[in-house]
């Protein structure tokens, strides 16, 4: 499915089902904050090291049922590779503002798997190199697509005290170069780790 047409996709389901959503249950926003551990994978890689950074933002939890809930997400996402040759560190420090789409389905008491889609849209990308590693530093937005999609899978633990943990991959699913500067086969990945905070509110 081309870009344009999963987003328009996407949108189009969520602005029939979330009406329904909202008027069934109470909803929950919540803070979010945790560790990106990030890196860029395909055959046209060379196979670089994680490169860890931060991940916050808002999340909203809409419960559906006892046995399911919907969680859109917004937050801003480092993420990115990083290489060494010759003692030389290489980062390419990518950061994005990604939405999540998660689907909670309830497996135990207080325990959820979420799978869901995500849309990507970059905000900066920088390439820093060196024996220190910041002594050279390079704009690289130009080379990659402004956005991105992916599939996420999870599992959550919610306490009573609505404190949320939550670990998480997110593959990517379509190539973050862009095409009209060169044709390779390189994806988004991460692996995530946050905690959450949501709030109650009175709808009565």
């Amino acid at each position: 499915m081309k870009p344009k047409l999963m987003s328009f996709t996407i949108i189009l389901v969520l602005g029939v089902l979330l009406p329904c959503f909202v008027t069934a249950q109470s909803l929950q926003p919540g803070i979010k904050a945790g560790l990106n551990f990030a890196n860029i994978y395909g055959k046209d890689t060379d196979g670089g090291k994680i490169n860890a950074g931060l991940l916050f933002g808002g999340v909203l939890h809409i419960p559906v049922s006892e046995q399911f809930a919907f969680q859109p997400e917004l937050l801003f996402s480092q993420q990115g590779t990083r290489g060494k040759e010759d003692n030389v560190t290489i980062r390419f420090n990518n950061n994005y503002l990604i939405v999540p789409l998660m689907g909670k389905i309830y497996v135990a008491p207080n325990f959820a798997l979420q799978i869901g889609p995500q849309i990507g849209f970059l905000i900066s990308a920088r390439l820093t190199g060196g024996e220190n590693g910041n002594d050279v530093s390079i704009n690289m937005r130009d080379i990659y697509k402004t956005m991105d999609f992916g599939l996420n899978a999870g599992l959550s633990y919610e306490s009573p005290a609505n404190w949320v943990i939550t670990t998480r991959y997110s593959l990517g699913l379509t190539n973050v170069v862009d095409s009209s500067v060169e044709e390779v086969d390189s994806k988004n990945s991460a692996f995530q780790l946050s905690v959450a905070y949501r709030f109650s509110l009175n709808n009565e």
